[in-house]
């Protein structure tokens, strides 16, 4: 067990430091672009934070978990949360990923108004085809929280009726 939590620690410091590394350096340089290149840093920097964020929540969870042995509602709210900050890490990373189609597409910096259907095009290609499995994954930890949420609710009923 001291192992797997000392692995835990590294690969979380690791992780950290190269999201802060990434943050620090795009805002560094997002005033050099202009256009679709501009948001597709500002989708990079925000898909990093929310990186940083789910790791936060994972170790509360884990925290949290290893207290107390089992799931209450205070941890379905942390896994609800986690799931909802996933989903949004997903659309932002697929948003940034678009803009980077976008801007190989053009070969030149382009307004978003100039682009719009190109980038739209290129958003479902990355949603649907790229990364069709992280918002599998995502959906599946919602559906998870759900059924959690259920259980406690039927464990609570038990409990009370006994």
């Amino acid at each position: 067990m001291k192992l797997i939590n000392a692995v835990f620690w590294v690969i979380a410091v690791l992780t950290g430091l190269q999201c802060l590394f990434f943050i620090y350096g795009g805002v560094g340089i997002i005033n050099q672009y202009d256009g679709i290149l501009r948001w597709m840093w500002v989708f990079k920097i925000a898909t990093y934070a929310g990186i940083l964020g789910m790791g936060y929540m994972v170790f509360r969870i884990k925290k949290t978990l290893l207290q107390k042995g089992y799931f209450e509602q205070a941890n379905i709210k942390q896994l609800q949360g986690f799931g909802l900050l996933s989903l949004a890490v997903a659309i932002s990373n697929s948003l940034a990923n678009a803009g980077m189609s976008t801007w190989h597409y053009y070969h030149k910096p382009v307004s978003f108004q100039e682009a719009r259907s190109k980038f739209a095009f290129y958003f479902a290609e990355h949603v649907f085809d790229h990364s069709l499995i992280v918002y599998v994954l995502v959906l599946s930890i919602l559906l998870l929280t759900y059924f959690t949420r259920q259980a406690i609710a039927v464990k609570h009923e038990n409990e009370a009726f006994i």
